[in-house]
């Protein structure tokens, strides 16, 4: 009796469109390294420093945000879910009309501000930065679209394109313009986004401002608004009192130590940007035990590859950076540890998207849980730097302690909140 395997699964679009994430992202994977390295090289420790201050504006398209992306992810997916289309459509109208708002508001706040600034290199900087944020912002409606059209081969095969060219200039030029090539790369990433998204995506929009519309939108969005602050105060607080306590070479080894993790975060995280809107669209139709299946199967597996990663990038740092990297040879140990917080990254990736939902509703207690991460990072700072201890090491140790209390307890709550009083009955 021949054994019977069933590759049904292979046929199915969620996994096509997983693979095609995840494709496009490994393909890219490599390129940003080669990125990375060339930046690392060409700017060292301290300009890399200075590098990660001013990219902190560029952040605020994802941390200083009223929210309206992913409540347009959430609310249209649930209305599409439950087929109003005609709603849809509604809130596609309101909701990036007011996106658009907010970012010719940033712009202008930046270009004011470089009045401000005494250098001037600091104000070129800062006007890269401030128009580099208002195109991604712009290219995120779009991008924002696709993924709730669930075209996932589009948004795959752009950014696969757009980010190998980027990075190919940006090694071209950094070692003539620095960090200037780094600021107008990201120009000309969104800019081409944008031109390739907007004849591909197609939906119906119009511009719609209404006062009594924004009133009925900011409740639903401010809670979003908190999660966006409350992920970003801990980014900002680590630069910040880095550059405060330490210094900007302290930043500059931090930020690498980061920039690693992060490749590999933005790797392994790939697969949630398929998964978020089918958990949207499954918990409107209550699909519950459906969910934890996902959540419980998935999330295991980051954790499993996550875990995996630390020793294999621990010997790749010990000897590659001293070959390669000669520059930033006495930030070997600093990296290494960093790495232990790549599987407190990954822990809530799941979890947190179920608080979120329209049906939980919990953006306010997930904003009091990473508040209170960073709160302990400030708490733990100060408190150690005002014995004259605190040193890059130090600082470290007391990141890895903040972002337990960070990410953990996101787990717990979900257990409590959706676990317990959703699955358990529909099982």
């Amino acid at each position: 009796m021949k054994p019977n395997f069933n590759f049904s699964f292979i046929k199915k679009r969620r996994f096509k469109d997983f693979l095609l994430t995840t494709g496009s992202t490994l393909i890219l994977y490599p390129i940003r390294l080669v990125r990375s390295y060339f930046v690392a090289k060409y700017l060292g420790p301290a300009d890399y420093g200075l590098l990660q201050s001013i990219d902190l504006i560029q952040k605020l398209n994802k941390y200083g945000s009223l929210g309206l992306k992913p409540v347009a992810q959430r609310e249209i997916g649930h209305a599409i879910g439950k087929e109003d289309y005609e709603q849809a459509d509604y809130l596609r109208n309101v909701i990036y009309s007011f996106e658009i708002i907010l970012s010719l508001l940033l712009l202008i706040i930046g270009c004011i501000s470089i009045l401000f600034i005494t250098s001037s290199q600091v104000s070129i900087l800062v006007l890269i930065a401030s128009t580099g944020l208002f195109l991604t912002k712009i290219n995120g409606i779009f991008s924002t679209e696709g993924i709730i059209q669930k075209n996932y081969k589009l948004l795959a095969y752009s950014s696969m394109i757009i980010g190998i060219i980027t990075a190919i200039l940006v090694i071209i030029f950094v070692p003539y313009l620095k960090i200037y090539a780094v600021l107008l790369s990201g120009i000309i990433d969104s800019i081409s986004s944008i031109l390739i998204l907007k004849k591909t995506v197609k939906f119906q929009y119009k511009f719609l401002f209404n006062i009594k519309e924004l009133k009925k939108i900011l409740p639903i969005s401010l809670p979003f608004v908190f999660i966006n602050l409350s992920n970003g105060s801990l980014v900002y607080a680590e630069r910040i009192l880095l550059l405060k306590f330490i210094g900007s070479v302290a930043l500059g080894f931090y930020g690498f130590g980061t920039m690693v993790v992060s490749n590999i975060v933005i790797l392994l995280k790939s697969a949630i940007k398929v998964r978020k809107q089918d958990l949207y669209e499954f918990l409107a139709k209550k699909k519950y035990v459906g969910v934890h299946k996902i959540v419980l199967k998935e999330t295991g597996l980051l954790l499993l590859v996550s875990f995996a990663a630390i020793p294999l990038f621990w010997f790749v740092l010990e000897y590659l950076i001293p070959l390669i990297l000669p520059k930033w040879h006495d930030g070997i140990s600093y990296f290494q540890i960093i790495l232990f917080t790549l599987p407190l990254q990954l822990a809530d990736n799941y979890a947190v998207a179920i608080l979120n939902s329209k049906l939980i509703n919990k953006q306010v207690l997930v904003s009091a849980v990473r508040l209170s991460g960073t709160l302990s990072l400030l708490i733990l700072c100060f408190l150690v730097n005002y014995y004259s201890l605190l040193t890059l090491s130090k600082f470290i140790y007391i990141a890895i302690i903040s972002y337990s209390i960070f990410y953990l307890p996101i787990i717990s709550f979900y257990y409590t909140l959706f676990y317990k009083k959703y699955v358990i009955k529909n099982q």
